[in-house]
């Protein structure tokens, strides 16, 4: 299978995040607290550093709780774009907050512009060449979708970590959620995480 163009990816994925990266009227955004934890093995490495054995009445713990990261776990569907490939989507803030960081002052202020007045339509819209070729561009009918804010969009999502979801399995998760409209995210992050995934 031929590798994806790197920018139609990234303007794929930033299509896929731009409803989490949003903020709303009400002032939310799509951030969401995730724990990292990780298994405590007692008598191996690593040892449970908060736990010492009698501390606690019952069993002792199995997982530590290493802390809470602000991130977004999305979907990039195979519809979506050009590439025909779908991939699981994991952005945390503070990547995201250190690639912003780098980027020049005058695109910084055109995307924090963007996040909080564009409107619900994506950034990057498909459009169809002079060669019949698909593509993703820039999306001009939002005038907060300047230049600028399309580059920043792609450093974005060149941050994000992708993992790339089976044909197969993308089709047993839309098949489950025509099936089931309670599909809770939980659920469909489980069965991404049983399908394992590779990187791109």
């Amino acid at each position: 299978m031929q590798e994806p163009d790197q920018q139609q990816l990234h303007r794929a994925v930033a299509n896929a995040l731009w409803p989490y990266l949003r903020i709303y009227e009400d002032g939310e955004t799509g951030w969401s607290p995730w724990r990292e934890t990780r298994a405590i093995h007692p008598t191996g490495n690593p040892p449970g550093h908060r736990y010492a054995p009698g501390q606690i009445p019952g069993p002792e713990p199995t997982t530590e709780l290493l802390g809470i990261r602000w991130g977004i776990i999305t979907t990039l569907h195979s519809t979506d774009w050009p590439g025909r490939r779908a991939y699981r989507i994991t952005l945390w803030r503070d990547d995201h907050d250190a690639r912003l960081a780098r980027l020049p002052a005058a695109a910084i202020a055109d995307y924090q512009a963007a996040l909080e007045h564009s409107g619900a339509r994506k950034p990057f819209q498909l459009a169809t060449t002079e060669d019949g070729t698909k593509r993703l561009t820039r999306n001009r009918n939002d005038g907060t979708i300047t230049h600028l804010v399309a580059a920043a969009l792609e450093a974005i999502a060149d941050t994000a970590t992708l993992k790339l979801i089976p044909p197969e399995v993308e089709r047993q998760i839309f098949d489950a959620m025509l099936s089931d409209a309670d599909i809770s995210l939980t659920a469909t992050l489980a069965a991404l995480e049983r399908a394992g995934g590779t990187e791109p």
